[in-house]
């Protein structure tokens, strides 16, 4: 399997932003046929702050399935106007239940201090 995980950050002059992206998908390299996964779990976070609004404020979604991959990403977003506060945290996890009975987790995080100012 390949955890997909995909973050991205953007700025204009006066706003800043995350995105984030989870999925599991079949290893591109992989001759044959494969298992599919017992189960897993994609989960994206973008949590945003700044001098106006302190307080983290944070865009969570997550998908869980069974015996298949992803159809499509688990994205999360967030914007904000850029001040001497302003702070991005962007995380993609994906948590996997292998047919074996193991578990694998893989997890994208990073933080964006200052956004650009």
């Amino acid at each position: 399997y390949s955890a997909r995980l995909q973050l991205d950050f953007g700025q204009t002059g006066t706003t800043a932003s995350a995105h984030a992206e989870a999925s599991l998908v079949r290893h591109p390299f992989v001759h044959g046929s494969i298992p599919y996964p017992s189960y897993f779990v994609a989960e994206s976070t973008v949590m945003r702050r700044n001098s106006v609004n302190p307080d983290w404020t944070s865009d969570t979604h997550s998908s869980e399935v069974y015996g298949a991959f992803s159809t499509s990403p688990v994205t999360a977003n967030g914007m904000l106007f850029k001040d001497a506060g302003c702070e991005l945290v962007a995380s993609a996890i994906v948590n996997v239940h292998c047919p074996d009975g193991s578990w694998e987790t893989k997890q994208l995080t990073r933080n964006w201090v200052g956004c650009g100012r």
